[in-house]
C-alpha cells in the first residue's frame, strides 16, 4: 500500500513538470529552428516559463521576460531581439485584417488560457517592450471578440485557434506574443475561496517574428500620379540617362498603377568614378492628397518605416544624416529630431519607394 502511494505521488509530479508547449505555427524564436529557418538550436524550446513559477512569483514579483526569460536575466534576455534566438528572422507573412491561425504544440495540458499581442516595431535595433505589446491585444475570430481562450484539458498535442489582425496595422517586423496561463495549481480565488487554477500559475511565454503587409487597396490616394508633376518618377533633367534608371521608373509606374501599396530603401549608385548619386524619394509635395499634412508625426498619411545601417565609415555619413530619426515616410517635412550633414538638416525621407511584398518583382531585402 505505502508503495502504490509514493507511485501515485511521483506521478503526479512528473505530470506537472512536463506541463510544457511552444509556439509552433508561425514558428516562435526558440523553436524556428525545428521548422528549417537556420536559426540558434534550442532543445529547452517548451520551457519557456519565466524561469518556473516559483521564481516568477515567489523572486521576481510575478514579473517575466518579454518573451519567457527569467526577468532578472540581463537584458536583451535570450529570446529577445538581440538575444541568443532574437534574430528577427521573420517566420511568417500575412495581411492587415487577415484572420490566421496561430498553432501550439502542448505537450502535457493543464488547463488555463491563452491570450497574444502584437507589437508594431519595425526597428530591427530596438528591445522588445510589453508595454508596446499590450497596445494590440487581438481577438479571437470566433464572433465573440474576446482575447482570451480556455484551454480544454481534453485537448493534446497541436491545439489551432484563429485571430483577427487589426485591419489597419502592416509591418517588416512585428513581434507576435503568446501567453499560457497554466491552472494546474491550488491557490486563493479572487472570491477568497481556494481551488486549483486561482492565484499565482506557472506562465508560459513565447515570441515569433512576423511580417504583416498592406491589405490591397487599403489608403488609396486620393489623386493621380501625374507625370508632369512628379519630379522624382520623372525629372525634368534626368542625372542618369540609363537603362537601369528607366527600370526602375517602369517598375514604380507598374505598381502605382495597379494600387500595390510601397514601402522604401535607400539607393545609391556611383554615376561617374568616386561621385555617389543618392536617390531622394519619399512623395512629391504636389501629389499629396486631400487631409494629409507636412506634420510627419501627427499626420494619419505618413507610414510607418525603418531604415537599415549601411555602414559607419565616413563614406556613409551622408546617407546616415537622413536616416538619423526619420521613422515615417512623409509628403514633405522632416521629422523632429533628424540629422544634418556639413550644417545641412534633413528635409523628410530620401529613399526610393519599392514593394514591401517578398513575392512582387523589384522586392528588396534592403528595407526588412
Amino acid at each position: 500500500m505505502a508503495l502504490s502511494v509514493v507511485g501515485v505521488v511521483l506521478c503526479a509530479l512528473v505530470s506537472v513538470v512536463s506541463s510544457h508547449g511552444y509556439l509552433s505555427s508561425p514558428a516562435s524564436r526558440n523553436s524556428a529552428w525545428r521548422f528549417g529557418f537556420g536559426t540558434q538550436t534550442n532543445y529547452n524550446d517548451n520551457e519557456l516559463y519565466c524561469g518556473g513559477r516559483e521564481v516568477m512569483h515567489s523572486q521576481n514579483q510575478g514579473r517575466c521576460g518579454v518573451c519567457g526569460d527569467n526577468w532578472r536575466l540581463s537584458e536583451p534576455r535570450p529570446h529577445e531581439r538581440g538575444g541568443v534566438y532574437g534574430k528577427g528572422v521573420i517566420t511568417a507573412q500575412y495581411r492587415s485584417g487577415q484572420v490566421i491561425p496561430i498553432t501550439i504544440r502542448i505537450s502535457a495540458n493543464h488547463g488555463g488560457w491563452f491570450e497574444f499581442r502584437l507589437c508594431n516595431n519595425n526597428n530591427p535595433r530596438a528591445r522588445d517592450s510589453q508595454q508596446c505589446l499590450n497596445k494590440q491585444l487581438l481577438t479571437f475570430a470566433d464572433g465573440s471578440r474576446g482575447t482570451r481562450y480556455n484551454l480544454s484539458r481534453s485537448l493534446r498535442g497541436d491545439v489551432t485557434v484563429h485571430v483577427q489582425l487589426p485591419p489597419r496595422l502592416s509591418c517588416t517586423n512585428c513581434v507576435l506574443q503568446w501567453t499560457w496561463v497554466v491552472g494546474n495549481t491550488w491557490g486563493i480565488c479572487s472570491d477568497g475561496r481556494g481551488k486549483v487554477g486561482c492565484g499565482p500559475q506557472e506562465t508560459f511565454v513565447n515570441c515569433a517574428d512576423i511580417q504583416i503587409s498592406p491589405k490591397r487597396g487599403f489608403q488609396k490616394p486620393t489623386t493621380t500620379f501625374n507625370k508632369n508633376k512628379n519630379n522624382f518618377l520623372y525629372p525634368r533633367v534626368s542625372l542618369v540617362a540609363s537603362v537601369w534608371f528607366a527600370g526602375l521608373v517602369a517598375t514604380i509606374e507598374r505598381d502605382l498603377e495597379e494600387d500595390v501599396l510601397q514601402t522604401v530603401v535607400f539607393l545609391q549608385r556611383e554615376s561617374i568614378p568616386d561621385q555617389d548619386l543618392f536617390i531622394r524619394g519619399g512623395i512629391s509635395e504636389s501629389l499629396r492628397p486631400p487631409g494629409c499634412s507636412s506634420i510627419v508625426e501627427s499626420d494619419p498619411c505618413a507610414i510607418d518605416m525603418n531604415t537599415n545601417l549601411l555602414g559607419t565609415i565616413q563614406h556613409y555619413e551622408k546617407y546616415n544624416a537622413w536616416r538619423v530619426g526619420d521613422t515615417r515616410l512623409d509628403w514633405s517635412g522632416a521629422q523632429p529630431g533628424q540629422d544634418v550633414y556639413q550644417g545641412i538638416p534633413a528635409e523628410g525621407t530620401p529613399l526610393v519607394w519599392t514593394t514591401n511584398n517578398v513575392l512582387s518583382p523589384g522586392y528588396q531585402e534592403l528595407n526588412t
